[in-house]
């Protein structure tokens, strides 16, 4: 049996600068001896980031450079966290800021225990195309979503002034948003091609709920941006 943190092994290793040009950065991750021993698939995991002018678009490619039959089972996902209030010296304060959607939507929050999944879910209030933030919104942990039908949101106060951080996902399943408490002073926005296991007896990670699967020679890409205004 192999053990995993919350967020993976991947985050705690050093990737390598392997390309540097004028708009974008490339690392990579392969498989290494202490990889193998939280994680036994071989991999080669690299992240691009490209930014033009106030665009930054971030991409995965995850390779499966094993021979037949062996097939790479993974999950990935991203953290990044948005400074909120953006103006704290001008007195604004965390609630008056939202997240605001491209059209009305109507969510349910997977419920979390634990770090993992009851496998309930709850509604959360928008107003519209609005998601009013409050730190009471995360007193439960993070805001969890699947199935969602939207593919773009912007973190900006709820009257639409002053500066916004917005993000693309197009094709992930999940998505969550959390921040860590009163004072924090952030608030992220964490589009995930995986999902935190169901609570309960271990599950074959085969069968777990977001698993990847990448058969031998083949790649897999994801990508999604974060554009400031």
């Amino acid at each position: 049996m192999y053990k995993l943190p919350q967020h993976g092994f991947a985050r705690d290793q050093e990737f390598q600068l392997i390309r540097h040009e004028a708009s974008s950065l490339t690392f990579q991750l392969m498989a290494s001896e202490s990889s193998r021993a939280v994680f036994p698939f071989e991999f080669d995991l690299r992240v691009q980031y490209e930014l033009r002018d106030t665009l930054l678009t971030v991409e995965w490619r995850v390779r499966n450079p094993a021979a037949a039959p062996h097939e790479l089972l993974f999950s990935i996902g991203a953290h990044p966290a948005f400074r909120c209030p953006m103006q704290p010296a001008a007195g604004e304060q965390f609630s008056d800021y939202a997240f605001h959607f491209d059209h009305p939507v109507g969510l349910r929050r997977q419920l979390l225990r634990g770090g993992l999944r009851t496998g309930e879910t709850a509604p959360v209030a928008t107003q519209q195309a609005l998601l009013p933030l409050s730190y009471e919104l995360f007193a439960d942990d993070a805001l969890v979503f699947s199935h969602f039908d939207f593919t773009r949101l912007t973190l900006q106060k709820a009257d639409k002034t002053g500066p916004f951080v917005r993000m693309q996902f197009d094709g992930f399943p999940y998505l969550g948003l959390w921040t860590k408490g009163p004072g924090a002073g952030f608030v992220c926005i964490e589009p995930w091609q995986g999902v935190a296991s169901l609570a309960g007896p271990a599950q074959e990670l085969r069968d777990k709920e977001g698993i990847l699967t990448v058969t031998p020679g083949q790649t897999f890409v994801a990508r999604y941006s974060i554009e400031v205004g």
